[in-house]
């Protein structure tokens, strides 16, 4: 297990200088614009630390409230970051949440949404903790680079971050299976509106990949950036026109009973919810991007980002099924008829917002698949003396071609053989979503609780590891059942030989 240990110029409380002199040096030309004037404190001659960074800061990021709101959103901004991490999340995944009012009643599914949204901030709260912990026994005031893996094999070790990567892998190349199957369902009812007969179900998935394609095989992909806003808009109108549609045709008055069920797949709809929250990936992307990465202003980031998640779902969730009922799909969009104008076209902005957002998941597969195969080569080439050599190495053009096609074959050949779309986010949300969201972040946040409640008693640390236990119980239970639920739906739905 690594030890925590502070570095010649770093202590427990993170003073110390940042390794590429960023704004904890306190070297800007503050006292212009900081308050501390006014106490006659030059911010020049404060000691480099985790407090004074943050007393620095805070004055230079004051703003009138009305300043703030109306001003134009800028990358890095506190709004600017709620959005990416909020955008981060929701995805094809509100899809399948008004399957999860089916199967479990619609008061114990808002339940269910509420639970989830508090879990995931909850998860959220103690990476941002462990990696602060983490970050100032390594001296870095004012940096806030790091990643998931790297804070995981700092905490937890290397085979520990080697799993992680495992499991990114696996979570992006399923979000590419669930994608494939929204987008050529959307493509197969759009080209229905407008009057074009398709010979079978497969043609549109099949269409679906080869319009991917050379968006996947792109290096560089900033300039997709966009594509996290565009899918956002696409499930914000989602959940408009399924508003609408309720409060159209009058069912808003007739709720559909019971509003509880506690019957076999409640945990696959646990796991649908887990997968629709996990913003966990990009936390740190978010976090070291900020203008002023400070734990309190990224801890406000997180809860509007949840915040944001839990309208849009509840929205989605609970109108889609008061609409449909009992009639309800896997993926709402599926209920509403070629016939409908409106519905057909979200379901082109869908397909549109989804095909763009997919290289987006394919870059970190194939990225993380390279990686992993380099760390797997690792120990055979340092034999040789040829590591530093090996990790060199950039892959060629074919190399990349070749992955990125074989991933998406692979990827096709998954979502034609897959019964619906729930059960691959199911799936992800059992596997994936409860190792990064729920396990990783309670083991690590274990291994620093001393350091980040010294204050506690040994009964309070006992009560607090007890609840995080069976936090952790809980979810791998959860996960185990639903894992079950899934399988034996991909056996009922298999056709017989």
């Amino acid at each position: 297990m690594p030890i925590l240990s502070t570095d010649e110029n770093g202590g427990e409380n993170g003073e110390g200088v940042s390794s590429d002199g960023k704004y904890g040096s306190f070297e800007t030309n503050t006292p212009k614009t900081s308050t501390l004037n006014s106490i006659n404190i030059n911010p020049k001659n404060l000691r480099l630390s985790r407090s004074n960074t943050n007393l620095v800061l805070r004055p230079l990021i004051d703003k009138p409230t009305i300043e703030r709101v109306f001003s134009r959103i800028e990358p890095g901004s506190l709004r600017g970051s709620t959005f990416t991490l909020a955008s981060s999340a929701i995805g094809a995944g509100l899809l399948s949440l008004s399957l999860v009012m089916k199967t479990v009643g619609l008061a114990l599914g808002v339940l269910l949404i509420v639970t989830g949204a508090l879990l995931a901030f909850l998860s959220l709260e103690m990476l941002l903790d462990t990696a602060d912990v983490i970050l100032s026994f390594q001296g870095m005031t004012g940096d806030r680079s790091i990643s998931y893996s790297t804070l995981a094999a700092r905490v937890l070790g290397e085979k520990a971050s080697f799993f992680v990567e495992i499991v990114f892998v696996v979570y992006s190349f399923g979000v590419i299976v669930g994608y494939f199957l929204v987008i050529g369902r959307s493509i197969e009812d759009v080209c229905g509106a407008v009057g074009i007969s398709l010979a079978n179900d497969t043609i549109p998935i099949i269409l679906a990949a080869l319009l991917a394609l050379p968006l996947c095989l792109k290096r560089d992909i900033s300039s997709l950036t966009f594509a996290s806003l565009l899918c956002i808009c696409a499930m914000g109108f989602v959940c408009i026109i399924l508003a609408y549609r309720a409060f159209e045709d009058g069912n808003i008055s007739d709720l559909p009973a019971p509003y509880a069920r506690f019957e076999s797949g409640f945990c696959s709809s646990a796991t649908i919810v887990f997968f629709a929250f996990n913003c966990h990936t990009n936390i740190f992307a978010v976090y070291s991007s900020m203008q002023y990465p400070l734990l309190g202003r990224m801890k406000k980031v997180t809860l509007r980002s949840i915040l944001i998640q839990f309208i849009l779902y509840t929205m989605a969730g609970a109108f889609g099924y008061i609409l449909f009922k009992d009639k309800t799909e896997g993926n709402i969009l599926d209920n509403f008829p070629p016939e409908d104008t409106l519905a057909s076209l979200c379901k082109g902005g869908v397909a549109i917002a989804l095909l763009v957002g997919l290289p987006l998941n394919m870059h970190p597969t194939r990225s993380n698949l390279i990686q992993l195969t380099r760390k797997c080569w690792r120990g055979a080439a340092k034999d040789d003396g040829d590591e530093a050599v090996m990790e060199n190495i950039e892959p060629s053009l074919i190399s990349l071609v070749s992955i990125t096609i074989a991933l998406l074959i692979l990827a096709l050949f998954l979502a034609l053989n897959v019964p619906g779309v729930s059960i691959v986010f199911s799936f992800l949300g059992a596997t994936a979503c409860v190792t990064m969201c729920y396990v990783y972040p309670t083991l690590m946040y274990l291994e620093v609780l001393e350091h980040l409640y010294p204050g506690f008693s040994h009964g309070q640390r006992l009560g607090l590891k007890i609840a995080l236990h069976l936090l952790l119980i809980a979810m791998c239970g959860i996960g185990a059942v639903s894992i079950w639920e899934s399988y034996a739906q991909i056996v009922k739905h298999r056709p017989a030989s």
